[in-house]
């Protein structure tokens, strides 16, 4: 009886850790969609509505993810990013205080192309693929429990 207990915790704690690891994924499909949106909305901004940075942040925090928000207010990032992504993004937002409007326009081409090529891999090889950690985390709680039977 007891075997069946162990099996059973073992199958339902691989369930829950491969559920985490695919909510951190799904968080860091959301996090890049609102970068790709946030860089197409401010090149927006620079050439039209002209709002100031502050503001522009403001208004965008209130339509976007939890995560993208807390890394505009705080700047800390609460998905893990691989070196390349960090550097691409302290890169971006590092220099968004250009002298001219134009300055930034070139700025935000650049790192906007940068940053789709980030979100199109995130989205193709990580987010895509992330509904198989539950079941991955299943079987491999089930070949625990198999072996601590």
């Amino acid at each position: 009886m007891i075997d069946i207990i162990v099996f059973i915790g073992c199958v339902l704690c691989g369930y829950c850790i491969g559920k985490y690891i695919e909510k951190c994924i799904a968080v860091k499909g959301l996090f890049y969609q609102d970068v790709r949106r946030y860089t197409v909305g401010l090149r927006e901004n620079v050439t039209g509505r002209q709002l100031e940075l502050d503001k522009f942040n403001g208004e965008f925090t209130q339509n976007c993810s939890a995560a993208f928000a807390d890394y505009l207010t705080n700047g800390k990032c609460k998905c893990k990013l691989s070196k390349n992504q960090k550097k691409n993004l302290l890169d971006f937002f590092g220099n968004l205080d250009c002298v001219s409007s134009v300055q930034l326009s070139e700025h935000l081409d650049y790192y906007g192309k940068i940053l789709e090529d980030d979100c199109r891999q995130v989205t193709e090889k990580e987010a895509s693929r992330a509904g198989v950690y539950g079941k991955l985390g299943m079987l491999l709680g089930a070949m625990l429990g198999i072996m601590l039977m």
